[in-house]
C-alpha cells in the first residue's frame, strides 16, 4: 500500500487538459442529476424523497464492492458506466413514471459507487504528489459549477418553458458528459493507468488483493491509519453529516429568513462558497508544509472551523425573536459551511491520493464509507428530532468534539515522533470511528 513517502509510479505527469476535459464531463453528467435529485421529490411527492433515501443506501453498498472492480477493470470505464447509469432517473423524472423511478434510483445507486470511487482513482493518475491540491481545486470548481443547473431550471419555469422539454435538455447535458468519459476513458485515461500499472508492476513483486472481502477489509484498515483517521472522521462530520442536515432543513431556512425569495439566495451563496473554497484550499494543499508533509492533515482545522461555525450560526438564527432580523445570519452561516465543504472536498480529494497513491481504490472506499454514513444519518436527523435545537447543538457539539480530539491526538504523535514536548491527552478522550 502507497504511504506518505511512496510518491507513486515514475510516470510523467499528465497535462492539465486532461484534468479538465475529465472534469467538465462530470460536470455535465452532474448539471443532469442535481436538478433531478430535486425535482424528483417535487414530481413523485409520494415516493420522490423515498426513492432519492434509496440512491444514497444502494451507493452505500455499491462501495463495498467497487475498490475490487477498480482493481480489475479500467477505472475510466467504471466511471464512464457510472455515469451512464445516472440517465435513467433523469429519464423518469422527464416522463413521470413512478416505474421508471424505482429503475432510475436503483441503476443510479449501483452506478455511483463505481462512478465516485472510479473520480479519485482517475485523479490519483491525472495528478502526482506536487500538483494534488491545486488539480483536486480545479476538479472541484468544475464539478461543483452545477449548482447552476437548479437556477437555470428555476428561471426557465417561471419564464413558463414546459419542464419536460426542460429535462430533455438537462438529459442531452448528462448523455454528452456521459459520452465523452467514455471517449476520455479510451484516449486519455487508459493510457496513463496502464502506464502507472507497468511502472509499479517493475516494483511490485507481491500479488494485489482483488477479492471483495479482502479489499473491503484494507478499505477498513484506513481508518487505523494515524494520519488518515482525522480526515475520514472530519469527512463524515463536515461532507456527511453536515452536509445532509443541512441539505435536508435548507427549505427551513428560506421560510424563516423571508420566504422562498430569499432560499434561493441562501442556496446560492453555499454554492458560490464551495467553488471558491475549493480553489483556495486546493492550492494552500499544494503550498503549505513541503518541507514536512505529515503535517499537510492539520491544513483541515481551516475548513472544518468555518463549517462548524456556520452550523452553530445556523442554530443560533432560528431561536432569534422574530423583532430580529435573522436573513443576514442565514447568508453568513450558508456561506461559512459551502466554504467549508469546498475545502473539505478538495483537500479531500488531494489528502487520499497524496497518502495513498498507489492504493487509491481502497483509500477512496473509505473515504465513501465515512462520507455516505454521514449523509444518511444527516438526512435522517429532521426526521427524528423535528425542529429540537438543543437536540442538535448537544449532538453537533459531540461530533465537533471528537473531531478536535483526533487532530490534537495526531498533533501529539507528531510531536512525539520529532522530539517535540506535547501535552498528553487521557486514553479516553482518543475517539475514533
Amino acid at each position: 500500500m502507497g504511504g506518505e513517502h511512496d510518491g507513486g509510479s515514475p510516470v510523467p505527469t499528465p497535462p492539465l487538459s486532461a484534468l479538465v476535459s475529465f472534469a467538465f464531463c462530470i460536470f455535465c453528467v452532474f448539471f443532469c442529476f442535481i436538478p433531478t435529485q430535486t425535482f424528483a421529490a417535487l414530481v413523485f411527492p409520494d415516493i420522490g424523497a423515498l426513492m432519492v433515501a434509496l440512491v444514497y443506501t444502494l451507493f452505500g453498498f455499491g462501495v463495498v464492492v467497487s475498490p475490487t472492480l477498480m482493481k480489475r477493470y479500467d477505472p475510466g470505464n467504471l466511471v464512464f458506466i457510472g455515469s451512464a447509469l445516472y440517465i435513467p432517473l433523469a429519464i423518469s423524472v422527464c416522463i413521470e413514471s413512478k416505474a421508471m423511478l424505482v429503475i432510475g434510483a436503483c441503476c443510479c445507486g449501483a452506478g455511483a459507487s463505481i462512478l465516485w470511487n472510479g473520480v479519485g482513482v482517475v485523479l490519483t493518475n491525472l495528478s502526482d504528489q506536487e500538483t494534488r491540491g491545486r488539480r483536486a481545486g480545479i476538479f472541484s470548481i468544475l464539478n461543483r459549477l452545477n449548482f447552476t443547473a437548479n437556477f437555470i431550471l428555476g428561471a426557465c419555469l417561471s419564464a413558463g418553458y414546459d419542464r419536460s422539454f426542460l429535462f430533455i435538455f438537462i438529459i442531452t447535458f448528462g448523455v454528452v458528459g456521459t459520452l465523452g468519459l467514455g471517449l476520455h476513458a479510451k484516449f486519455v485515461s487508459q493510457p496513463i493507468a496502464c502506464a502507472k500499472a507497468t511502472a509499479l508492476a517493475e516494483k511490485h513483486t507481491g500479488a494485489d488483493q482483488t477479492t471483495i472481502f479482502a479489499n473491503a477489509r484494507t478499505a477498513l484498515r484506513k481508518f487505523r491509519h494515524s494520519r488518515f483517521r482525522p480526515y475520514l472522521f472530519t469527512n463524515y462530520t463536515v461532507y456527511g453529516l453536515a452536509k445532509g442536515f443541512v441539505y435536508s432543513t435548507v427549505g427551513v431556512w428560506g421560510a424563516e429568513a423571508g420566504g422562498t425569495g430569499s432560499l434561493g439566495y441562501i442556496v446560492g451563496l453555499y454554492g458560490l462558497l464551495l467553488v471558491v473554497s475549493a480553489a483556495i484550499n486546493g492550492a494552500l494543499f499544494d503550498a503549505c508544509c513541503k518541507q514536512r508533509a505529515k503535517s499537510k492533515i492539520f491544513l483541515f482545522l481551516i475548513p472544518v472551523t468555518m463549517a462548524w461555525a456556520g452550523m452553530y450560526l445556523s442554530f443560533y438564527a432560528r431561536t432569534c425573536p422574530r423583532d430580529i432580523s435573522s436573513l443576514w445570519m442565514f447568508y453568513l452561516s450558508s456561506a461559512l459551511i459551502g466554504a467549508g465543504n469546498g475545502g473539505v472536498e478538495a483537500m479531500g480529494y488531494a489528502y487520499t491520493s497524496y497518502v495513498f497513491p498507489n492504493d487509491s481504490a481502497t483509500a477512496f472506499a473509505a473515504k465513501l464509507y465515512a462520507e455516505v454514513f454521514g449523509q444518511i444519518i444527516g438526512f435522517l436527523l429532521p426526521a427524528l428530532f423535528r425542529n429540537h435545537l438543543t437536540t442538535y447543538v448537544v449532538f453537533f457539539s459531540i461530533h465537533f468534539v471528537v473531531d478536535l480530539l483526533n487532530y490534537a491526538d495526531t498533533l501529539r504523535r507528531h510531536c512525539q515522533r520529532n522530539g517535540t514536548p506535547a501535552v498528553e491527552l487521557p486514553a479516553a478522550v482518543v475517539v475514533q470511528i
